[in-house]
Order: C-alpha cells, then structure tokens, then sequence
C-alpha cells in the first residue's frame, strides 16, 4: 500500500509488461496491438504505468492482486482468455497458470517450477 486507499500493484514497468504479457495479451477483451484498450481495467492499469503508479482499492481486487500481493505476476480475475490461448493451454499445476517458454514446453508462472509439455 501506499497512500491511504491507492495500491501500487507493479514495482516497475517491466512488472508491468510482464503482467500484461500474461493477462491482458491473452485476454478476449484486450485490444494489445490497437491505440487504446477496450477493457477499462487494462486503460487504468496503463494509465497508472504512465502515471503515479497508483490504482484504487477496487482495481486492484479487480485485477486479481488482491490476495496475491508480493507475487510478481498473477491471475487477472476478470481474464477472458482467447481461443488461441485456450488450444495452447497445457495442463497445468495446482497454480492454474502457466507460460510459453519455447514451441512445446510451458512453465508455471507462481514459481513453483513444474513444466509441461505441449502436444
């Protein structure tokens, strides 16, 4: 927490494209390669990447950082993710959340190490 009632959900921009890179990019509602998001969560996370830093309370519950403080990356709770990522999605540990690393392997993205392979 920083100021009374704000949330300060990344430490850095690169936090931040990393977290992007595992929600919003896979998101249905996310519009990555386009001038402005259509998701107004994903507006006011950018905002406050370019901004103070800074989300409310209520963002941050949105987002999925609630709960999850201190994780570099994590679930969005409002993720809607795309048919494409839903093919690629391996089976996954207890974590529920996993990275591409290469063509045919995923890594998980809590840090618990386990890796899957891809068919």
């Amino acid at each position: 927490m920083t100021e009374l009632g704000t949330v300060r959900p990344f430490d850095s921009g690169t936090q931040y494209i990393d977290w992007t890179n595992a929600n919003c990019d896979r998101c249905k509602k996310s519009t990555y390669n386009d001038a402005k998001p259509v998701c107004d969560l994903e507006y006011t996370l950018l905002a406050a990447c370019f901004g103070d830093g800074k989300i409310t309370p209520e963002a941050a519950q949105r987002c999925g950082l609630t709960g999850n403080e201190g994780r570099y990356v994590w679930l969005c709770a409002e993720v809607k993710w795309t048919e494409e990522w839903k093919r690629r999605q391996p089976e996954q540990c207890e974590h529920k959340s996993s990275e591409m690393i290469n063509e045919t392997t995923a890594l998980c993205t809590w840090g618990c190490g386990q890796t899957f392979a891809i068919n």
